[in-house]
């Protein structure tokens, strides 16, 4: 199955699939987390210069990096990452993806098999306006949860996700 999250920046994504991880290892399942961005941080640092921050400056580089690749082929990192589960990962029992952004990869997931989305939402979430953050804001996804309480309220969320996704 593969489990996409969407949320905005800041919102919980990478921690709420790590929870999941870990609890769908207590059941025994093979769980991979994957991120579209992996590639395009690699990118960045190698060819952009980028530092690993997070700020505005550094996020403002991402954003420009992604753009600048998208404009040569628009479906790079989405190709990317579903040929490393087709090729590495086709025997995992769970594939979480940490940054579903675009109406392309939303779409491209859906045509799998066995897929869920699940929305977070948080207290410390960044309203950027950019079309990464905004794109999927009102496409349908099957799981929400929000962020709104302590590491120990996201752990019992992430506990109901996983007996959810099973």
């Amino acid at each position: 199955m593969i489990i996409g999250i969407m949320g905005k920046a800041r919102a919980g994504k990478d921690t709420l699939a790590d929870l999941m991880k870990e609890e769908l290892e207590r059941k025994d399942k093979s769980v991979i987390i994957l991120r579209f961005a992996d590639l395009l941080k690699w990118i960045a640092e190698k060819e952009y210069g980028w530092d690993g921050s997070k700020d505005e400056k550094g996020r403002d580089l991402l954003i420009q990096a992604s753009k600048d690749i998208k404009a040569e082929d628009d479906n790079f990192f989405l190709d990317y990452v579903m040929m490393l589960i087709k090729v590495l990962y086709f025997n995992m029992d769970f594939v979480i993806i940490t940054d579903v952004r675009y109406k392309i990869e939303y779409d491209r997931i859906k045509t799998t098999k066995n897929y869920k989305f699940i929305r977070i939402r948080g207290l410390n979430q960044l309203n950027l306006d950019d079309e990464s953050e905004t794109q999927l804001d009102n496409h349908s996804v099957d799981l929400y949860v929000n962020n709104f309480g302590t590491m120990n309220d996201l752990k019992i969320r992430a506990k109901y996700l996983v007996e959810e996704v099973l």
